[in-house]
């Protein structure tokens, strides 16, 4: 975690960019979706009947609509990790979705194209460059908000870090000593005790102390900004705190009444920043 006053503002530095290229893919987002309705309506509008033209240019919205909530869905799905049955399913009838809408969206603005006096030959480069330019916009913030995860979480691995730490110290100050040397390593030791198999965390942590929750809260706060989960920052500082305290996840969730997949989206979130 860096504490230093050239590292904070590094930082800083470093959020205050990747702010402005949120801001710069969101409005390229807005743009590209709506060129790619303005072109679907106008291409409906322009073959539509006198008495359908209403009706052309409200089934044209769709298309486009349904392209922009189809990636969006594909990148929130990635980005939950959650797996199972349910899960690829959800994401196999998004991805025909997307497809669908891609191609219906591709036939009209190629079509409008041609109509506008562009040779056939490459006509389908200017769909492929509205509705593309979705997909990419939306990539590009999903990578932005992974990176910010990853940016903000390594701190989390502080108070283990420094819980180990004082652990190694504790035990090199029990170890015996021969002669003022390098402590001498007993089988009780270098032998490790096995835990009590339903012992829920280590002596030396106390995962319902303030100040252990209290550690967490920074990291828990911006987890929640992200959209890594909408639960409380305080029941996610907590979620964290017994982890760290050797909790299982599963026993995390049954205590506190909260989806496996839940903690396990947390959890990851946490392990990919420290990664």
């Amino acid at each position: 975690m860096v504490t230093t006053p050239d590292g904070h503002r590094a930082g800083t530095i470093v959020e205050r960019e990747r702010r402005a290229a949120a801001r710069f893919f969101w409005m390229w987002l807005i743009v590209a979706t709506s060129m790619s309705v303005t072109g679907n309506v106008a291409h409906a509008v322009v073959h539509a009947s006198a008495g359908t033209v209403a009706l052309a240019a409200g089934a044209a919205l769709v298309p486009p609509v349904v392209l922009l909530a189809a990636t969006h869905s594909i990148a929130l799905l990635v980005r939950t990790r959650a797996g199972g049955a349910t899960y690829w399913c959800a994401l196999a009838m998004t991805l025909a979705l997307a497809v669908c809408a891609f191609v219906l969206s591709f036939d009209a603005l190629r079509a409008l194209a041609v109509s506008l006096g562009l040779p056939q030959s490459i006509a389908w480069l200017w769909p492929c460059a509205i509705d593309v330019a979705i997909a990419q916009a939306t990539l590009c913030l999903l990578s932005l908000s992974r990176a910010r995860i990853a940016a903000t979480t390594p701190a989390i691995l502080q108070p283990a870090r420094s819980h180990e730490a004082a652990d190694a110290a504790t035990r090199r100050q029990a170890s015996p000593t021969v002669n003022g040397a390098e402590p001498v390593n007993t089988p009780s030791s270098t032998t490790p005790r096995p835990r009590p198999r339903h012992t829920a965390a280590p002596t030396t942590i106390n995962p319902e102390d303030p100040a252990a929750i209290g550690r967490w809260t920074p990291t828990a706060e911006s987890l929640v900004r992200q959209g890594v989960t909408s639960k409380d920052p305080a029941l996610v500082a907590t979620i964290l705190a017994r982890h760290e305290a050797g909790m299982p996840p599963s026993t995390i969730g049954r205590t506190f009444n909260v989806h496996h997949s839940t903690v396990g989206r947390i959890l990851s979130a946490v392990e990919e920043g420290a990664g």
